[in-house]
């Protein structure tokens, strides 16, 4: 079984990812696809309706790059998100060298494109921007693969994940730039049980081709519960015209489902 990482978890959507240096800008959002589904899309709002990239308050709950979320019962961080109105940032232009692959037209929020790319070919993204919301911009990314090398391997089911020790994945390292985040769930049926669950992300340059989970934070999960896994990679585009009032990420990630699969913790 493969599970979802939904939008905008984990620095997923737009919300999420549009943080950094430029998080008091007007506006922000996201342009984002997904190579291997073959479909993207925008999504821009007002950098005071956006809530901030959620962190982990207790010290207990984060180690190094990973952290973890409570979900329920327990009022651990929440990483929820919240609908807020879109803005425009004019008409949207998604290209390929001198193809246009397709253009998105601001209605409330901009449609879903359909589109077929390849890992590795170079996209653009355009904006002819608007005079009310996001200006104009230029940016291009290069469309990410899936993984290859993961160790231990993603065949293996259930993954172990023994609770008392680190644990480490490792993988072929990609290209400079792209980050991988990795995820660890916690069973529901201890939700349904009155416990708490909840989740580790882990977040890691894609070029290192390794990550640890440590045992600390492992200790949080019901011992021998079944529950799941999921690794995904991200890679971030360059501006060539950076829009000027709004903090915008250009993202794209090898397929919606990531890869993983389900893992016990001993």
């Amino acid at each position: 079984m493969r599970r979802w990482i939904p939008l905008p978890a984990v620095c997923l959507g737009a919300l999420a990812c549009a943080s950094g240096p430029d998080a008091a800008q007007p506006f922000r959002g996201a342009v984002w696809s997904y190579v291997a589904d073959g479909f993207g899309s925008a999504y821009f709002v007002p950098g005071s309706a956006a809530p901030p990239t959620p962190t982990c308050a207790a010290p207990a709950r984060q180690s190094g790059a990973c952290c973890y979320y409570a979900l329920a019962p327990d009022a651990g961080p929440s990483r929820g998100a919240t609908t807020v109105p879109q803005v425009s940032a004019g008409t949207l232009t998604l290209g390929q060298g001198s193809a246009v692959l397709g253009v998105l037209v601001f209605d409330a929020g901009y449609p879903i494109l359909s589109f077929a790319v390849h890992p590795g070919e170079l996209l653009s993204v355009s904006a002819t921007g608007d005079p009310a919301g996001v200006a104009a911009f230029e940016g291009t990314l290069v469309a990410p693969g899936p993984f290859t090398g993961l160790a231990p391997a993603e065949a293996a089911t259930p993954l172990s994940v023994p609770r008392s020790q680190d644990f480490t994945l490792a993988w072929d390292p990609g290209e400079a730039g792209s980050t991988v985040t990795l995820l660890l769930a916690d069973s529901p049926a201890r939700q349904a049980g009155g416990q708490s669950i909840g989740e580790i992300v882990c977040t890691a340059e894609d070029s290192a081709g390794t990550l640890t989970v440590p045992a600390t934070l492992l200790g949080h999960f019901g011992a021998g519960d079944p529950g799941t896994w999921a690794i995904r990679r991200r890679v971030t585009g360059a501006w060539s015209r950076p829009p000027a009032n709004a903090a915008v990420t250009l993202w794209a990630i090898p397929s919606l489902i990531n890869q993983g699969s389900t893992c016990v913790y001993p």
